[in-house]
């Protein structure tokens, strides 16, 4: 999971797995959060809005142009991992 900008485990280290389901292949496992864990996504969600509530729109333009970059420059990893997940 991806909460307050770091990658964690769910607070009770749970998983699951994930198959491709094409061949039935696991393709990895995935933290299990719970109500717990969602409070915290919550929380993280709520003191990021305060801050990017202050910036201005070419501000925040600028942050999602950024994104955008990174994603075009990594989209294999990405298009790979939803290929295999959708079978």
């Amino acid at each position: 999971m991806y909460i307050d900008g770091q990658w964690i485990n769910a607070k009770n280290n749970a998983t699951f797995p994930v198959f491709n389901p094409a061949n039935g292949e696991k393709i990895g496992d995935v933290a299990n959060g719970d109500r717990e864990d969602a409070a915290g996504a919550i929380d993280a969600t709520q003191r990021a809005f305060e801050k990017w509530s202050t910036l201005t729109a070419y501000q925040r333009s600028g942050y999602l142009y950024e994104a955008y970059l990174i994603m075009t420059d990594h989209r294999e990893h990405p298009a790979r991992i939803m290929t295999e997940g959708a079978g």
